[in-house]
């Protein structure tokens, strides 16, 4: 009777808690959820051959993406796909629709700790133009006058009436720091494409590995 006794009591004790660890799946649903945590890694496949990471020479698939990853341009899209300020605050344009003038962010800074003012813009865009830096952009930027009048404010003036004009300042702006020695010539080539880029987009470049071929 004894025996009977315990083992009763212990029968009913792991059919309790076996009760309760099925109640406590089952109701697990209704007060937690998956969120992503910090840290991890993040794989992406992209059909192609990484060349280059400047963003005035970055052509394919695969140097876009990395890109766009490491350098911010003036404007961006949304996860809606409409145009908004990246690196610029705001811009506005003149009753002719020929002069942009674009305000940038306060306190941009590039991922070297160094500020990022409306001379790095220039010089990015007077970069693509320049024939020997033989940039694919600059068909699209041939004719327009690029100026910084301040710090924070860039002045685009443009042969005629374009629109569609601030689609065209998605690219990425490269540091005048750090390229205004490189002859434009001789950028395309610079190691600054492939092994110390240095851009103000979210994501920072930390080394290039390569397997195979």
């Amino acid at each position: 009777p004894v025996r009977r006794f315990v083992g009763a009591w212990i029968l009913l004790l792991v059919l309790l808690i076996g009760a309760l660890f099925v109640q406590n799946m089952d109701l697990s649903g209704y007060y937690q959820q998956l969120r992503p945590v910090p840290g991890g890694i993040y794989n992406e496949g992209i059909l192609g051959t990484f060349t280059n990471a400047n963003p005035l020479y970055a052509a394919n698939d695969a140097d876009t993406s990395i890109s766009r990853l490491m350098f911010s341009g003036l404007f961006t899209y949304d996860d809606q796909n409409k145009l908004v300020g990246d690196l610029a605050q705001s811009y506005s344009v003149n009753d002719t629709g020929d002069t942009y003038t674009v305000h940038l962010r306060p306190h941009l800074t590039w991922q070297d700790g160094q500020p990022l003012t409306s001379a790095d813009v220039v010089f990015t865009y007077q970069t693509i133009q320049d024939p020997d830096a033989q940039s694919p952009l600059r068909n699209s930027w041939e004719n327009i006058s690029v100026s910084a009048p301040d710090p924070q404010t860039v002045v685009f003036k443009l042969p005629g009436t374009l629109a569609s004009f601030p689609y065209t300042m998605t690219n990425g702006i490269v540091p005048k720091h750090i390229l205004e020695n490189v002859p434009p010539a001789g950028l395309r080539s610079a190691d600054f494409n492939t092994v110390h880029p240095v851009g103000a987009g979210p994501f920072a470049w930390q080394a290039i590995q390569v397997s195979g071929n």
